[in-house]
Order: C-alpha cells, then sequence, then structure tokens
C-alpha cells in the first residue's frame, strides 16, 4: 500500500474509528493512482486525490476534503527561495563546522581557551544578534573556497580557520 494517495491514507486512518479495528479494506479494491473503491455488505468506501467518504448501513459515517492548493512562482521567485533555503542550510552547517572545529582544538565551546585565543565564545560567533556574529563571514569564505574535489569538512575547516586567525584583528573582521 506504498501508492496510497493522501485523502486514502487519511480515510485508513479513520476507518479504524468508523468501522472497528478489525475492518481490512482488501488489497484488490485500491487502484494504481491509490484511491479506493470498495463496497461490501453494509459498507461503502471511496477515495480520490482529495477526498473521501465512508458509507455504513446507507447512512455517512464519515466524510473529509482535502483542498488542493496552488501556488503559482516564477522562476525568479522559484530561485530566491531555492537560494535562500540553501543559505540557511550553509549556515546551519558553519554553526556545527565551528563547534566541530572547537572540539577538533580542544575548546569546549564556551571556555575559556577559546575567549582567551579569539576575543569571543563559539555561542557569540553563532548569535546573529551578537558583536561577535561570524556565521555568515565562515559561510563567505567556504564558498569564496569551495572546490567539488576537496572534502567538504576540509574546507570547512579551513573558511573557519582562516576567519579565526584573521578575526585576531577584530578590524579585518569588521568586530
Amino acid at each position: 500500500m506504498d501508492a496510497v494517495s493522501f485523502a486514502s491514507r487519511r480515510l485508513m486512518e479513520t476507518a479504524a474509528d468508523v468501522l472497528g479495528e478489525d475492518y481490512v479494506i482488501p488489497p484488490e479494491h485500491i487502484d494504481e493512482g491509490g484511491n479506493i473503491f470498495h463496497s461490501a455488505g453494509n459498507v461503502e468506501i471511496f477515495s480520490s486525490d482529495y477526498d473521501w467518504a465512508i458509507w455504513k448501513d446507507g447512512n455517512e459515517a464519515a466524510r473529509a476534503s482535502v483542498e488542493e492548493q496552488t501556488i503559482e512562482l516564477s522562476p525568479e521567485e522559484m530561485r530566491r527561495i531555492y537560494d535562500s533555503q540553501a543559505h540557511e542550510y550553509l549556515l546551519e552547517d558553519a554553526e556545527r563546522q565551528l563547534r566541530e572545529y572547537a572540539e577538533y582544538h580542544s575548546y569546549v565551546a564556551d571556555s575559556e581557551d577559546f575567549f582567551d585565543e579569539f576575543g569571543f565564545t563559539v555561542d557569540e560567533a553563532s548569535d546573529q544578534n551578537s558583536d561577535c556574529y561570524l556565521l555568515e563571514r565562515f559561510v563567505e569564505r567556504y564558498a569564496d573556497e569551495f572546490d567539488c574535489n576537496v572534502c567538504e569538512n576540509d574546507l570547512w575547516f579551513a573558511a573557519i580557520d582562516s576567519v579565526l586567525k584573521a578575526g585576531k584583528n577584530k578590524a579585518v573582521i569588521g568586530l
């Protein structure tokens, strides 16, 4: 039953409540599109891509409709949305990689050692509201250095290392 429509899945979840836990819809009553057409005794069941109903003893026992919603986007809008989401993922990667970098170099994320070395904590470097926010810079450096022939983790470590070492001179990174 992998190819069951959304409405059919909702129907089967409800069928147990309406018809009892042991009521089974025979697989041969599910078509190639995953829609259900079933009639047996006092029960009639149907589903399509967007609605379903259960009839018992000639009375409607349950019904639902899932309205299709379509949003038209221009290619430019789709690209902006894609790029925005990709950037969010890169920021998440940058934060995770910064924490791994700190751990790799034996710093505890907010240890005094990290602060003594760089002048801010990992949390400050990851906080958008902090004056020490660096995730955007890590992403920029990562993008500048991107090479599909080099392991991503190595690229992240190099980007983070470069920005942090430049950051020792706070004027370089704008802190």
